[in-house]
């Protein structure tokens, strides 16, 4: 009989675990439970990401109307959704009752909201690239 232990590594943040140490370090660099996240989203689409306190004011500041408060971020953010995701999730205001003890929901689908990112990202990309050299095919 063989007998193994292994070390298991935990975020900070979220309740991810994984056998990898650099793995984790790199995933809690980057959690959207993360205060001093570093948004990737925001460094490979060449913007330079805000600071969590301010997309949390942002987000909140027309409370109970978070929709409102949605749309600020978006404009903020320039609809970063990892930002816009980050700030729901630090913000509370998902786990938020409203006056009558319901539960407070944001309408935002991460899923969507990153496929439409990525998919404009990627055309001014090749934009870009087309501007730089041209058709030379």
């Amino acid at each position: 009989m063989r007998k193994a232990l292994r070390w298991r590594y935990y975020c900070e943040f979220c309740k991810k675990s994984g056998n990898s140490a650099s793995h984790m370090a790199h995933h809690e660099a980057h959690c959207t439970g993360n205060p001093k996240r570093i948004c990737g989203y925001c460094k490979e689409a060449g913007r330079d990401q805000d600071p969590m306190s301010v997309m949390i004011a942002v987000l909140t500041s027309k409370a109970p109307d978070y929709d409102a408060g949605l749309e600020l971020l978006r404009d903020l953010t320039e609809n970063c959704p990892a930002c816009i995701l980050a700030a729901i999730r630090q913000s509370g205001v998902q786990k938020a009752d409203d006056e009558e003890g319901g539960y407070v929901h944001v309408n935002f689908d991460f899923k969507k909201e990153k496929e439409t990112f990525w998919s404009e990202v990627n055309e001014s990309r090749m934009e870009r690239e087309y501007q730089l050299f041209g058709n030379r095919g």
